[in-house]
């Protein structure tokens, strides 16, 4: 019998001990992509859907804010606004020192309520960082080993509140379904704003795989053996210093959007990315292992990083090779490519 612990004790375990020791070092999940890559995603698919039945949708299922019309650029950076919502202070919106511009047309009185409505929602439903708080932020992402070469359910690092699930989620919502547990959406319009987003975290290489270090800083295999919570990057938020770890170099693009319009080279991209015949009810898990093999071939082969210092509660980040921008504008493309896919999908042009 393997020595390794089975799927429910191994989640267990996770939870338990990985989570907390994430809370203990005072890491906490970054951003997907910046606001700019999750409005190229989003400007990608406006751009290509437009003057089909899906734009017509979505149009009608966002509205406005503030007097203008929402589009899925404007609303993709709507989950990372919601981090804003303070539980430990009383439910509170308030970005301090990191305030985004790109929130900005969700910060009136009624765009803040919503937020903190989805937040009180979506707090204590699930574990993220050793405590029942903040659980909408764990809907981002999974940390699936390296390891492998697809995404499973039933891997190390995913789980029913993953960032696979949470498009399912918001998928389910947009075909009048209700949102399956621990999700609570409360609106189509909710669920459309969740998937601009999600779908752009599912392109990030580090959201959905994670290397998984002993306290050398050698790669280990997390699921052989017995679990070593300790072994955990959280995302490659662990590898590198706060302000530069690995994880948030992979966040940051630097795309230009001219007037809401994506970038010429990238549409250009998502016209050539293969999308004919997407199967809403398989597609989250067929991207996401897409991306798992991503991670492995271009992320991370390459990152060399050094012994755990105790003092920083992370690994030094001594290599990290470069291409990253090249692998960073084939995803977003993708993302773009594939949320227009999936919109069209919900939303067949009518014969």
């Amino acid at each position: 019998m393997s020595k390794y612990l089975n799927f429910s004790d191994q989640k267990m375990r996770w939870s338990a001990f990985a989570l907390a020791a994430l809370a203990a070092f005072g890491v906490g999940r970054v951003y997907g992509w910046s606001s700019n890559g999750h409005q190229t995603v989003g400007a990608i698919a406006d751009a290509l859907i437009a003057g089909h039945r899906a734009a017509k949708q979505v149009a009608s299922i966002l509205g406005t804010a503030q007097g203008k019309q929402l589009t899925l650029s404007d609303v993709a950076v709507w989950a990372d606004c919601v981090r804003n919502v303070h539980p430990e202070s009383g439910f509170t919106y308030d970005p301090g020192k990191f305030k985004e511009p790109a929130c900005a047309i969700f910060e009136d009185d009624a765009g803040k309520a919503a937020m903190i409505d989805y937040a009180k929602r979506n707090n204590s439903n699930c574990e993220y960082d050793g405590k029942n708080m903040d659980c909408h932020k764990a809907f981002h992402f999974a940390d699936i080993p390296m390891q492998h070469s697809a995404y499973k359910a039933t891997f190390l690092g995913a789980n029913d509140h993953d960032v696979v699930h949470a498009i399912n989620a918001t998928l389910a919502v947009l075909q009048e379904q209700p949102a399956p547990a621990p999700f609570d959406i409360a609106s189509k319009k909710e669920a459309l704003m969740l998937l601009v987003h999600f779908v752009g975290d599912l392109h990030q290489p580090l959201h959905v795989a994670a290397m998984y270090l002993d306290q050398n800083g050698k790669i280990v295999d997390p699921e052989s053996g017995v679990f070593d919570p300790k072994s955990d990057t959280h995302g490659g938020n662990s590898i590198g210093p706060a302000s530069d770890n690995l994880h948030h170099r992979w966040d940051e693009t630097k795309y230009v959007l001219t007037a809401g319009a994506a970038p010429s080279n990238l549409m250009k991209s998502a016209k050539a990315v293969p999308v004919q015949n997407v199967d809403i009810t398989d597609a989250p898990t067929v991207w996401a292992s897409d991306t798992v093999v991503i991670a492995r071939t271009k992320a991370f082969p390459g990152v060399k990083t050094g012994p755990f210092s105790d003092s920083s509660h992370s690994w030094p980040l001594t290599a990290d090779p470069k291409g990253r921008s090249k692998t960073q504008a084939t995803q977003v493309a993708k993302g773009g490519a594939r949320l227009a896919a999936l919109l069209e999908a919900l939303w067949p042009d009518e014969n």
